[in-house]
């Protein structure tokens, strides 16, 4: 084995360094897909309906969605109004995903359509629902916060 592994050390660092090099180009284009995607789409300006429904805790924040975008994309807008509506509020990126997450989780844990928006869907998010997901993502443990860490790069706005 220590003789397989002497002749084959330079070709075994040379596939690592194509896996690492590859990895970083695909991570990159990753990122260039999404900032394309809402260069394109336009990002659309967050118009939250938080009117009251039936009374002062039955406020809600309501988005139709865009081509392209999921329930997650209408979680993240949600949490982003929240945080702008309560300005004490601050999360760091690895806070915010799990936020947008448990959100997405318990708006498709209520819905009885496919967990797939058709365009000008409207989904509405109620502001307690929010605060339990942003409460949630506050109380993250450091290990879980590292293991959110790899999912930083990927949404683009962080």
């Amino acid at each position: 084995m220590k003789e397989w592994t002497k002749r084959n050390v330079a070709k075994l660092l040379a596939v690592l360094a194509v896996l690492a090099v590859g990895t970083a180009i695909i991570v990159d284009q990753v990122r260039d897909d999404k900032k394309e995607e809402v260069a394109q789409t336009g990002s659309p300006t967050p118009t939250p309906s938080t009117g009251v429904v039936s009374g002062s805790n039955d406020q809600r924040y309501e988005y139709a969605a865009a081509p392209g975008q999921g329930i997650t994309h209408l979680a993240r807008m949600a949490v982003t109004q929240y945080m702008k509506d309560t300005p004490n509020t601050n999360l760091i990126p690895e806070q915010r995903i799990f936020a947008e997450d448990f959100l997405k989780d318990r708006t498709l844990a209520e819905r009885v359509k496919s967990k797939f928006l058709e365009i000008g869907e409207k989904i509405s998010f109620e502001v307690t629902d929010v605060r339990a997901s942003v409460n949630a993502a506050l109380a993250l443990t450091a290990a879980q916060i590292a293991a959110l860490a790899k999912y930083v790069l990927l949404v683009v706005g962080f």
